[in-house]
């Protein structure tokens, strides 16, 4: 939702003050000077940068640090760029073995989490409003009466944090009746660890690797360089190939070579009968057989969805020992817990006195909690947004965001990375290791324990961004798996959603708002339904419909998208908040009510519901495609299409000085994360807009990405401005605000833009925003996160991707997309310098210009999608 009211951008006549202008400017500057003394500081504590790598601009100084961001529980290494004592940047950071300097969408969005003005911001203690230095007395009263007959109970997310965990322990020691229990929407605490991705074939059973595990960026990038590997070196090195067996779209289906559209039952007898047949076992299943000749006598490997079946771990692990692949099946060290049936019982007993509910929100996730919670007496909250649980505490803490508070998180291999705070807290909040830290009555901070726990290796773990660490392999038994029984009608498969996950990024506008990869949908879900069954039951997109299980009947839009397996409802958690933000309250329906794979059956309503969709997918045209296929060994190069001109021709000038840029972008190794939407964003100031105005078309993504579906396997494509020579919108400006500049770019001069629309009407590729509204008075804190490098538009501008100029006046040669991309699709750099990567690329055989017929001479090109052909 837009923080600008359409109704409210004029209020009426300014009525004139007592106060005279000499007084108004000497107050106003006195309280804008200690606003951003009192919150844009840097913490107290002495906290260690990345060496410099880069020469910044003598007028303004910036430092890199490195953190953590917890992607499921697991670290993902970060480095957060800082301007006067106050992040404003997220990137990957290069030297950690799980993100290379790449990141997911979320990470970059982070900041609008730590800036967000609807976050809890105070400590309420029964009712009243209390100071941070009250909290440790107020521990100390409470913990007091424990052991007296009161029992205690902890509810507490699934996470990977050693010191946390040291923490708990500590507490079960002097605490040993109190009852603890993980309460999480993402349970899996074991995880195959795979040296490297580098496997002829790769099997997927309905899980995908590239976008839903930890180590997704290390997974993608290994893949698809070995797939680039094989295409630039035309097939000298083999091409590894991918089979996806999956009952819903995902991005590793979109990317596979063979896309097996089937039900999760199907599935895991597919998966069952494979382990057979690798065995040595008689199985009469053609689709497996054919498959097995594939890997027979190769490097292959199994993806397995966890969800399948409570055995998929131990199948997925069978089935890869008998392939002999070289990995190890890692489990980590977790605090000792009840299990979830055990601590439920407790709560109807009424044994537990006083409950802390930690980082979590067990109502949300679990409706029949919400009583037997609000019967216990004491209640105490820590919570970074408002939410169901948070809301039924008598005691309610805010929590410090994790770019404000010290920690410690294990990647899914075992290395640790260590948690930096980059500013002072907002607001009055405490961390999860302080409210810890109060129960035991510890005086040492977070940080003065960290340092005594790793001792040498603290300022390496600073600058570098991560240590090693320890883990424990296990072994699965190898068992005997049961096929399951094909049933008739409909079945639910639960999946986190692509953009808010299981509801943690919920209250993030900029992930609301960010297309999900297949749907394009933003602001809601949506119950996914193939467009066979939808045929049948004659619904269309944004019809509602009522799903109802054994327990529950929930009305919610339905979305019509190629690639669902039939008789199969995809439905997607995260949303049907009750107690969020603005931003997440009430949007959507909850999937918590469901049980994976439960039967349903669907009854349509008179409902319906305009869906905020930014333009929905596109079936892939025969003729005149946007999106050019390839095929191994590669041909010559097509020629260039000569558009013929009523107007004398002349040669393009190109400047002798200084670097003329371009870019081009892979449709083979782009995976359609949407990371480099997230990135461009955060960079170039651009704002959400509001469900309302994403229904009007009126999103101002400066690069989307174009979804086209092909027989139900789909095809991304980044578009960002092309930058063209001969650009249509530089013709048709009355006051020529849009301009070529020197380095060849298609230029924007802000203050000259007087919104005619004339050169978005003339775009034929469609990149060019406009502000409706006056989205550059954004809602305090936001505005602290926007880039100083970055003007921030007026309403009545027209706004688009300007190659990220602001870094390249500065050096760095690279785009905030093409950094973020975890494959590195997208390659940027100066076409002038003929061994610059990007001019390489652009030489390549399948490099072909979108709409070349047009005759605008794009500098942005892409390169064909070429995959495996038997």
């Amino acid at each position: 939702m837009s923080q600008i009211e359409p109704n409210k951008e004029f209020e009426g006549p300014a009525h004139l003050s007592d106060m005279d202008r000499r007084d108004f400017l000497k107050y106003m500057g006195l309280f804008s000077t200690m606003t951003f003394l009192s919150n844009c500081t840097r913490p107290a504590q002495n906290i260690l940068p990345m060496p410099r790598e880069i020469e910044e601009y003598s007028t303004r100084s910036y430092e890199f640090y490195t953190s953590a961001f917890s992607s499921n529980g697991f670290s993902q290494g970060i480095k957060v760029k800082c301007f006067q004592g106050r992040p404003i940047k997220i990137e990957g950071n290069e030297n950690h073995p799980y993100s290379f300097g790449a990141t997911t969408a979320q990470a970059q969005a982070l900041l609008y989490d730590l800036y967000h003005p609807g976050r809890n911001q105070k400590i309420q203690w029964r009712g009243k409003e209390k100071k941070l230095s009250e909290f440790p007395d107020l521990m100390k009263d409470m913990t007091s009466r424990w052991g007296k007959g009161e029992e205690v109970g902890f509810i507490f997310p699934a996470q990977h944090s050693p010191f946390v965990n040291q923490l708990i322990d500590k507490i079960q020691e002097k605490y040993p009746e109190s009852k603890w229990i993980s309460l999480s929407p993402y349970k899996q605490t074991a995880w195959n660890l795979i040296t490297e991705l580098n496997q002829d074939v790769v099997i997927s059973f309905d899980e995908d690797a590239f976008f839903h595990r930890p180590d997704a960026i290390k997974l993608s990038r290994e893949f698809m360089k070995r797939r680039e590997r094989a295409i630039t070196s035309n097939n000298k090195e083999a091409m590894n190939e991918l089979y996806v067996y999956e009952s819903s779209p995902t991005l590793m289906g979109a990317k596979a070579d063979s896309r097996v559209n089937i039900t999760r039952e199907e599935i895991w007898n597919d998966a069952v009968d494979l382990m057979n047949i690798i065995a040595g076992n008689p199985v009469m299943n053609e689709r497996m057989q054919k498959l097995y000749s594939r890997i027979k006598g190769r490097r292959a490997i199994v993806f397995l969805n966890n969800s399948l079946d409570p055995e998929a771990k131990n199948l997925e692990q069978t089935i890869n020992q008998l392939l002999k692949v070289d990995y190890q099946y890692l489990a980590f060290e977790v605090p000792e817990t009840h299990m979830e049936a055990d601590f439920v019982k407790l709560l109807k007993n009424k044994k537990i006195k006083t409950l802390f509910i930690l980082e979590s929100d067990p109502v949300y996730w679990n409706q029949s909690l919400r009583s037997l919670i609000e019967g216990v007496p004491e209640k105490i909250s820590l919570s970074l947004f408002p939410n169901e649980s948070h809301d039924l505490a008598t005691i309610k803490i805010a929590q410090s965001h994790p770019l404000e508070s010290w920690g410690d998180l294990r990647a899914i291999d075992g290395s640790i990375t260590i948690q930096q705070p980059l500013i002072e807290p907002i607001y009055t909040s405490l961390s999860l290791p302080q409210v810890l830290l109060g129960i035991l009555g510890e005086t040492k901070t977070p940080l003065t324990l960290l340092k005594e726990t790793y001792q040498s290796r603290w300022e390496e773990g600073l600058q570098k961004g991560w240590m090693a660490g320890e883990t424990n392999s296990i072994l699965a038994p190898l068992n005997q798996f049961p096929k399951r029984k094909l049933t008739d009608g409909f079945n639910i498969k639960l999946v986190p959603d692509p953009t808010v996950g299981y509801g943690e990024f919920a209250n993030n506008p900029i992930m609301q708002e960010l297309p999900k990869p297949f749907s394009k949908l933003t602001w809601s879900n949506a119950f996914y339904i193939s467009p066979e069954d939808a045929e049948v039951m004659k619904l269309k997109t944004g019809d509602v419909i009522k799903v109802k299980s054994k327990k529950v009947g929930i009305k919610g839009p339905v979305w019509v998208l190629p690639g669902v397996a039939r008789e199969t409802i995809i439905a997607t958690y995260g949303y049907g908040q009750q107690n969020g933000t603005f931003v997440a309250k009430k949007r959507g329906y909850s999937a918590y009510a469901f049980e994976q794979d439960e039967a349903i059956t669907l009854e349509k309503t008179s409902g319906y519901i305009d869906l905020a969709s930014t333009h929905g997918f596109q079936m892939l045209p025969e003729k005149h495609s946007p999106v050019k296929h390839g095929r191994l060994p590669l041909g010559e190069k097509e020629p260039k299409i000569k558009v013929a001109s009523l107007y004398p021709e002349h040669p393009i000038p190109i400047q002798e000085k200084g670097p003329q840029w371009g870019m081009t972008i892979d449709l083979t190794t782009c995976i359609g994360c949407q990371s480099c939407v997230s990135a461009c964003q955060v960079e170039n100031n651009v704002p959400f807009v509001g469900e309302d105005q994403v229904r009007q078309d009126r999103i101002l993504h400066w690069l989307r990405v174009d979804t086209y579906f092909n027989n139900g396997q789909a095809v991304f494509q980044p578009i960002p401005c092309m930058h063209c020579e001969k650009a249509p919108c530089e013709v048709v400006c009355p006051v020529n605000a849009t301009v070529h500049g020197n380095s060849g770019l298609n230029e924007m001069i802000y203050n000259r833009c007087v919104g005619t629309r004339y050169c978005s009407n003339n775009c034929p590729y469609k990149v060019r925003r406009f502000n409706f509204k006056a989205y550059s008075v954004m809602k305090k804190p936001w505005n602290m996160g926007f880039n100083p490098d970055v003007s921030v538009r007026e309403r009545g501008v027209m706004e688009k991707c300007t190659f990220c100029i602001q870094r390249q006046i500065k050096g760095e040669g690279k785009t905030a997309c093409q950094v973020a991309c975890p494959t590195e699709a997208i390659t940027f750099g100066d076409i002038k310098d003929d061994t610059s990567l990007v001019t390489r690329k652009k030489n390549l055989s399948h490099n072909y210009d979108l709409l070349e017929d047009e005759g605008t001479v794009p500098r942005t090109s892409y390169l064909k999608v070429i995959r495996y052909e038997a």
